[in-house]
């Protein structure tokens, strides 16, 4: 789109918007918010991977400024519209000719009647995480750095990344209706979105459908029936037809008095999967189903959580919006993506993930994704990944008393069905973090928190087809308030791994159809340090140097440091 004709239409909008806003009724309000950021970069790639290479870059240079207007029109409860509008300009560009303007959001809601909410174009799907729910990365941690933090705000702003929700587009539904018969409440979500759009030929659109029922009894009992499924709706040339369909219910009970609180709950389910190739005359159909009973305990006066569940998840259990990964293996990195004289992929690290935006998935995904074993090995596609049976457990407190926070976690699972041979995987994992409020604990109004996790993970499966795989990840963080609002920050992150794996690859059923071997010996080390001024709690600035070590011992021709200088600006308003 033309810039002048957008800004002149951006005009026409606002103007015509705030005037009738006068005249239409007095419940009609008009806001603008927005956010504004500026970052700008300095990139050095050197080591081993690069000494000898004459041709891939491994200086650079980047960064950009980019203003996101967020105009939210409210006529009454009945309507309500929202758009957010984007200019970007990477710095480099000359009066503003590589500038580009965008709409980031739209989206109209509001309430019909005492009961009925909807939702149309962009909206937040988010149920169970075995039916809707967006996984975090295996590989971040609750006691991050607040070095790293800064970045990670960026990616999942960038990447609609809300809780556990999927950003998509469609309509959805919600009803609630207080006080019917012997139940306090009924609650009723109903979405649908089209995923994959039909080109009228030979794509079909793809359709995600589904709902929630969740009825609450009393403060002691509710339950809730969940239904989601991804429909393909052929035209006239189609060849491939996908139906993918998760059903599941859940209960939870509950009791407490002023000290104690103890609660149960189980949710299990089926999925069904079938998809027909009429091209290659092949088709395939399977179903599979999960459970998982929980109890926890919450021991109130020292805000002490306790929870333990068992999990069974089938080999094939199938649910797209609940196992799709966040983090994409397969895009390569933004900065400096090519290396051995410009013929390959410099492929992600550690540092990639928690700074590269580009490198994570905003659409769902109906085949399991690739991952790399040494950032999460146990539960690749979240609590929902397939083929795992056994046990876990929680105990974790929080920062409401003596400013001090904890958390140990620990994963006893194996494979319910051998991949490639009759011998069963065992993982075991244990994570464990604090974070202290020593401000806090010192009575002293001055921003002093010290913060730091560990997770270990260690595969094993005996026989022919060997597997040893153990990796530890490492995180710590220091944030020091010196002057009023000018924070020192520093973080630490390493990870260590060695062993060996077996990757398995998938067919268009996905199903497992062969294996690649997979040998890891090698350590990652990212130490950041740097000041963040806090002009508001609207407005602030970072200036962090990081630096990433990635050592291959077993190929110490790939070794390299990446070394970055990161500032930035932002305002929220």
């Amino acid at each position: 789109m033309n810039k002048n004709v957008f800004l002149l239409a951006i005009v026409i909008w606002v103007t015509a918007v705030t005037a009738n806003a006068q005249v239409l009724n007095k419940n009609t309000t008009f806001k603008i918010g927005g956010l504004g950021r500026s970052i700008l970069t300095s990139d050095k790639l050197q080591g081993n991977l690069v000494d000898n290479d004459t041709i891939s870059p491994a200086k650079g240079l980047g960064g950009y400024t980019l203003f996101d207007l967020n105009m939210d029109l409210t006529i009454n409860k009945i309507f309500n519209a929202n758009a957010i509008l984007r200019v970007k300009n990477p710095y480099g560009s000359f009066y503003g000719q590589d500038t580009y303007f965008e709409f980031r959001q739209l989206q109209f809601n509001g309430q019909i009647g005492r009961s009925l909410k909807y939702e149309l174009g962009d909206i937040y799907i988010g149920m169970t995480p075995y039916t809707v729910f967006n996984a975090k990365d295996p590989s971040a941690s609750r006691f991050e750095a607040d070095a790293f933090k800064v970045r990670r705000d960026i990616l999942e702003y960038e990447n609609f990344y809300v809780g556990n929700k999927w950003r998509l587009q469609g309509v959805q539904l919600f009803y609630n209706v207080d006080s019917v018969a012997i139940f306090d409440r009924i609650s009723v979500n109903l979405f649908g979105v089209r995923t994959n759009a039909t080109n009228e030929q030979a794509i079909p659109d793809r359709i995600l459908a589904g709902g929630r029922l969740d009825v609450t009894q009393s403060k002691f009992l509710r339950f809730g029936v969940n239904m989601v499924t991804f429909t393909d709706l052929p035209v006239a040339k189609t060849t491939t037809v996908l139906k993918n369909t998760v059903w599941s219910g859940d209960l939870g009970l509950k009791w407490e008095n002023d000290a104690l609180l103890l609660g149960a709950s189980i949710e299990g389910g089926t999925s069904s999967y079938s998809f027909s190739n009429k091209s290659a005359d092949t088709s395939n159909a399977y179903d599979d189903y999960f459970y998982q009973p929980e109890v926890r305990v919450n021991v109130k006066p020292v805000k002490l959580n306790l929870t333990a569940s068992y999990r069974n998840v089938g080999a094939q259990f199938s649910s797209p919006t609940a196992q799709t990964q966040r983090v994409n293996v397969g895009v390569n990195p933004s900065i400096f993506p090519m290396v051995n004289q410009n013929t390959t992929n410099r492929g992600q690290m550690a540092f990639d993930r928690i700074t590269d935006e580009k490198v994570y998935n905003r659409n769902i995904q109906t085949i399991l994704g690739a991952f790399l074993p040494q950032y999460g090995n146990i539960t690749p596609y979240g609590q929902a990944t397939p083929n795992r049976v056994g046990f876990s457990a929680t105990l974790a407190t929080d920062t409401s008393l003596h400013n001090i926070a904890l958390e140990v976690s620990v994963d006893m699972l194996s494979e319910i069905k051998g991949e490639g041979t009759d011998a069963l995987r065992k993982f075991t994992g244990i994570k464990a973090g604090a974070s202290v409020d020593i401000g806090g604990l010192a009575k002293i109004n001055r921003l002093i928190t010290l913060s730091g996790g560990i997770r270990t993970e260690n595969t094993m499966r005996d026989g022919a087809a060997t597997v040893d795989f153990k990796s530890t990840l490492i995180d710590a963080g220091l944030a020091v308030e010196t002057l009023k609002r000018v924070d020192l920050i520093f973080g630490m992150k390493t990870l260590a791994a060695k062993g060996n794996e077996y990757l398995v690859n998938r067919d268009q059923f996905n199903l497992v159809n062969s294996f690649t071997a997979y040998n890891y010996d090698g350590s990652e080390n990212i130490y950041s340090g740097g000041l963040r001024f806090r002009f508001a709690d609207y407005a602030q600035a970072s200036v962090i140097y990081n630096t990433s070590q990635v050592t291959r011992n077993n190929l110490s021709t790939s070794n390299y440091t990446f070394n970055q200088l990161f500032m930035s600006f932002i305002l929220k308003f």
